[in-house]
């Protein structure tokens, strides 16, 4: 089946079901993440720069490079967003969060965009009453962005 068929589950602090590491399905793989549970190895290091790539994968599709490219370099998970296979499951990492992490205009805005093209295709809600980031806030303060 589709990404969007399987069963979605979180490794790491989300408002969906934990992986139990025996699941068959879709694995979100959060920032925080102990990457130890997972059935294969996988290291994540960081990287200056100012630009993020996705994978060329379906679970990515609607991502457009321009997404993820920022005015100014900064220290980036390296990669900050990836897919695996392995078996009959597939873990979608999502290790760039929209958590003021990359400073600049717009960037936090750019990733949230990520995040909800991601969750849209494996059919995943995000919304502020189902958070995957804590104390997700959509609104910025300033009524100019927001309307």
């Amino acid at each position: 089946g589709s990404a969007a068929d399987a069963k979605t589950l979180a490794l790491a602090g989300a408002s969906l079901p934990a992986w139990d590491g025996a699941s068959r399905g879709t694995v979100l793989v959060l920032p925080g993440a102990d990457l130890s549970r997972l059935p294969f190895r996988y290291s994540r290091g960081r990287t200056l720069d100012f630009r993020v790539a996705v994978p060329d994968d379906p679970v990515f599709a609607g991502v457009s490079p321009a997404d993820l490219y920022f005015r100014n370099a900064t220290p980036l998970p390296s990669p900050a967003f990836d897919v695996r296979r392995e078996g009959d499951s597939t873990f979608v990492f999502l290790g760039l969060a929209p958590d003021g992490s990359v400073k600049g205009l717009w960037n936090d805005e750019k990733i949230l965009r990520v995040w909800s093209t991601v969750l849209t295709n494996l059919g995943v809600p995000l919304t502020p009453e189902s958070p995957y980031i804590p104390n997700l806030d959509l609104y910025d303060g300033d009524a100019f962005h927001n309307w």
